[in-house]
């Protein structure tokens, strides 16, 4: 099982401006692979997705897992720059803030 992770960023910005994707899918299935497209940030998806991967027979198999870089952490969430930056204190402080209130969110729900 092969997964990319589609969060459409590189370090110099987004990769539909600096080096188009697009076609992903079709991209990997013509080397005959087969493909599952989840949302990279849910984990019941990612769950299924792996699920449904271990079921395919006699081909190798690619998730696509769609993601927001820095999900859930207002700091750095879908900045390409944080392909490179370390996080200040304050940052850092934070971004632990921003995850703790996700995860008791994602505990409430």
């Amino acid at each position: 099982i092969w997964i990319i992770d589609r969060n459409r960023l590189q370090i110099s910005g987004g990769t539909e401006e600096v080096m188009a994707l697009e076609g992903l899918k079709n991209k990997v299935e013509s080397f005959g692979w087969e493909t599952v497209t989840v949302n990279g940030n849910d984990m019941d998806e990612l769950h299924e997705g792996f699920e449904t991967a271990k079921a395919v027979k006699n081909k190798p198999v690619c998730i696509i897992a769609n993601t927001i870089k820095g999900y859930g952490s207002s700091v750095c969430e879908n900045k390409a720059g944080w392909h490179h930056h370390l996080p200040t204190k304050e940052e850092y402080e934070l971004i632990i803030k921003d995850l703790e209130k996700r995860r008791e969110e994602l505990c409430h729900e």
